[in-house]
């Protein structure tokens, strides 16, 4: 449902709705949930559906790239809005995902682990 709000395939673009389906996809530990953390931390880097937040962007971007060290562009992404922060939302969002890494069942590379 997500991509197809977000790309308005079939139904008419709504990226408030896209946002809500994503957010429920990134809460999956699997490509899923990849997926949607990078795709929340898209739209909030652009401000798609939600208020523009360079420091969500970058939890989101920071969280999917440790689910999945693969997704090589996600990295890319995530110095993108790192270059648009200041020292004092850099230093937020790192205290962010540290937090949230603290306080959630994750599982760190896991496309390694599995497919090892």
């Amino acid at each position: 449902m997500a991509k197809l709000y977000f790309d308005g395939e079939g139904v008419e673009q709504d990226y408030t709705r896209a946002f809500k389906w994503y957010k429920k996809a990134a809460e999956s530990n699997n490509e899923k949930g990849v997926h949607g953390k990078a795709m929340l931390a898209y739209m909030y880097q652009h401000g798609l559906g939600v208020p523009q937040d360079y420091i969500q962007s970058y939890l989101y971007y920071d969280l999917a790239r440790k689910m999945d060290e693969a997704y090589l562009e996600i990295a890319d992404f995530k110095k993108g809005v790192s270059l648009r922060m200041t020292i004092e939302q850099k230093t937020e969002a790192i205290r962010l995902v540290a937090e949230w890494l603290d306080n959630n069942d994750w599982i760190p590379g896991w496309r390694q682990r599995v497919k090892g």
